[in-house]
């Protein structure tokens, strides 16, 4: 029996970085093409996206986004406990 393997290619992580398509005619020519979002979920009865919009600060329901693949910047303890003390002092 011959069974297919299931892809997980779809398959997010809670609040991935991602950007939500700013329709052309919801903003003016110098406008942000796109708006900064968190992904929060999937949609329950259809093939989309649950979107927190951080710039609107409202929740979306999204057919595409685009996922922000690089990983988060990550930061080293040390070198913020020096710029601390130097700001302190």
């Amino acid at each position: 029996m011959n069974v297919p393997k299931q892809s997980l290619d779809h398959v997010r992580v809670f609040g991935a970085r991602e950007f939500e398509h700013v329709d052309k005619s919801k903003r003016n020519k110098l406008d942000k093409h796109a708006h900064k979002c968190m992904f929060i979920g999937y949609a329950e009865h259809s093939k989309a996206y649950g979107v927190c919009d951080l710039e609107d600060n409202r929740l979306v329901i999204l057919p595409t986004v685009v996922f922000d693949e690089r990983p988060p910047m990550l930061f080293n303890h040390e070198q913020v406990r020096e710029s601390n003390r130097a700001h302190c002092c």
